[in-house]
């Protein structure tokens, strides 16, 4: 009996010793993560990812997520012919009725003379690309004929004597005298339309900025106008022999007149 208490005695200490002393305690094994089942896989679910332990890449997040609705894309504007930008209507500017010999313009509109020949050219590139321009043919008895073109450059406003400098220097004199001196300029009120008409003879010799300069012309004569109006300006261009463009002076100045704004 005693020695069996004396065996307990001394299982009890052997307990209290391994057991039960502090820092002795033995940590519980660290419990292992359950696999993800199949359907939290099929989902887009994954573990989490190691990226800070060093030599190990980061892997890519494969987390799913909402897919966006695709936005949708802003339509480039498609231009048409240089002569042909589009109103609100539909209708192509510059457009010429020849029933009623009405031009419209944009936010103008004239009545044309019955001998006035209507042009149609097709688009034009470089720098005349985006331009609005209208263009007549005017006969001459004599069998030479003189070119009117009517070209937008709403850009341009405000710069009318710049314009003129620049018509006047495509001529020269034959007395030598500046061509601004021998000009003559005068201004129709209409309303809402401001015309500016310059009368300018003499030798033409230039053209356009940037076209190499023509063969020079004696005897030639060109009228210009500036046409201002809310949306403007138009300009206005004749030039030809000075006998054609005199036989067409009064028709000009009636076209001219017969400005008006349009929608």
């Amino acid at each position: 009996m005693n020695k069996q208490l004396i065996r307990l005695a001394s299982l009890a200490l052997y307990v209290a010793f391994t057991f039960l002393q502090p820092g002795c305690q033995r940590q519980a094994a660290p419990q292992k993560q359950p696999a993800p089942s199949a359907s939290e896989e099929s989902s887009g679910m994954s573990r989490e990812k190691v990226e800070d332990a060093p030599g190990v890449a980061a892997q890519p997040d494969r987390t799913r997520r909402p897919t966006q609705p695709a936005q949708p894309q802003t339509p480039h504007m498609i231009h048409g012919p240089a002569s042909a930008p589009e109103q609100a209507g539909g209708a192509a500017l510059p457009r010429f009725d020849t029933s009623t010999r009405v031009l419209s313009l944009t936010g103008l509109s004239f009545s044309v003379p019955q001998d006035w020949v209507w042009r149609e050219s097709g688009p034009a590139t470089g720098p005349m690309a985006a331009m609005e321009r209208a263009s007549f043919l005017l006969l001459g008895s004599s069998g030479e004929n003189a070119e009117l073109t009517i070209t937008y450059f709403p850009g341009m406003r405000g710069k009318d004597e710049m314009n003129l400098q620049r018509w006047y220097g495509q001529f020269t004199q034959p007395d030598g005298r500046p061509t601004q001196q021998v000009a003559k300029k005068q201004v129709l009120e209409l309303g809402d339309v401001s015309i500016t008409v310059v009368d300018i003879t003499g030798t033409m010799s230039a053209g356009m900025p940037g076209i190499a300069p023509s063969e020079p012309k004696p005897d030639s004569r060109m009228i210009t106008a500036i046409i201002n109006h809310p949306k403007g300006p138009h300009f206005f261009k004749l030039a030809g022999p000075q006998a054609v463009v005199a036989e067409h002076e009064a028709s000009v100045m009636s076209f001219l007149n017969s400005a008006h704004t349009a929608n």
